[in-house]
């Protein structure tokens, strides 16, 4: 916001926001929200669910210093630590997918760390980047990416697979300097390699963009999914840890 008043976009942004608190569904341990009022399921995590809302309320906050966007995404931070396994995961959808835990950028911790840590980033609470690194560690005890688990299937995009867990412990690296994280995702990055198809001097990934169907096997160009966000992983491993070449979406914290 500025001194002449709000434009018609964080205007908007506003009035949004206050939806999302009206919207929120009250729990005892916070709130959480639906992705849509009439869909069966409720999905916790970053592309569709609590994490990704919680997300945009806190940049709100930041934004217009209204307190009730943060105080809000606090709710939502809390539901989302109240219903964590003791691996630091959080399950997929309810009701019916409690069992289910993916690991990617769209229900897993490589995505909803960024509330964490944009949560760290405004209040200064440790705690929130403690449960980026149980996550992380999380990740690695899973045994991933010779094993490819229910949340972790025949897929290595940005979305659900190897690239966007890869960029996850890369950008991790970057932040705290832990050469942990900078080996791991560079041991993800080599799987992705492995499994590249070569025509015409160029890669390609064949592979199952849904796990629900995953005998529809493509090869993709985007970046969410297919070999544009690929070829992003690989260029920033590639650059090193101080090189300005990072992309960065909107959504992103880091």
């Amino acid at each position: 916001m500025n001194g002449s008043g709000p434009t018609i976009k964080e205007d908007l942004a506003v009035r949004a926001g206050h939806e999302l608190v009206a919207r929120r569904i009250l729990e005892k341990t916070g709130c959480k929200w639906k992705m849509d009022s009439t869909f069966p399921r409720l999905m916790p995590n970053f592309s569709h669910g609590t994490a990704g809302v919680a997300h945009f309320l806190v940049d709100l906050y930041r934004a217009t210093g209204e307190k009730v966007f943060l105080e809000t995404a606090l709710q939502g931070a809390a539901y989302l630590r109240s219903v964590m396994t003791e691996e630091a995961l959080i399950f997929h959808h309810e009701p019916g997918g409690e069992d289910l835990l993916y690991l990617g950028w769209c229900h897993g911790p490589a995505g909803t760390a960024r509330l964490f840590y944009r949560l760290w980033q405004v209040t200064g609470d440790e705690s929130w980047m403690e449960m980026i690194h149980q996550a992380a560690r999380a990740i690695i005890r899973t045994g991933i990416p010779e094993e490819r688990t229910p949340g972790f299937w025949n897929n290595v995009s940005q979305c659900c697979g190897d690239a966007g867990v890869a960029e996850f412990f890369d950008v991790l690296y970057r932040k705290t300097d832990r050469s942990e994280y900078r080996e791991f995702a560079h041991h993800l990055a080599d799987d992705v390699l492995g499994r590249a198809d070569e025509t015409a001097g160029g890669l390609w990934w064949i592979q199952a963009e849904n796990r629900v169907s995953l005998e529809q096997l493509v090869a993709q160009s985007g970046y969410m999914q297919g070999a544009a966000g690929i070829g992003s992983l690989l260029l920033h491993l590639g650059a090193g840890r101080d090189a300005d070449v990072r992309l960065a979406l909107p959504d992103s914290p880091w």
